[in-house]
């Protein structure tokens, strides 16, 4: 049997607010709780996952991330891979 794997949802503003640095804040804590994943969907009125998720590698070690849903519409799609190469 596999080894059970837990991911938490960040970056929604109703939770932590439109805080970038408490959103940081969780994600580092929760690498430090055990938990694998962190999932973030972007959205017109909250972060930008790519961005988030960004900011947040430079302060854990092993938590994965996953974006659930990111809008392609605002960004040319030659950005958007960019800034997925370099996460």
């Amino acid at each position: 049997m596999s080894e059970k794997r837990v991911g938490i949802m960040v970056g929604a503003p109703v939770i932590l607010g439109p805080n970038s640095n408490a959103v940081l804040d969780y994600i580092e804590k929760a690498e430090k709780m055990g938990i694998s994943a962190a999932w973030c969907t972007t959205s017109m009125a909250g972060l930008d996952a790519l961005t988030l998720f960004a900011g947040a590698s430079g302060r854990t070690q092993q938590i994965l991330f996953g974006t659930a849903i990111v809008t392609s519409f605002p960004r040319h799609p030659v950005v958007m891979a960019q800034q997925v190469q370099v996460i």
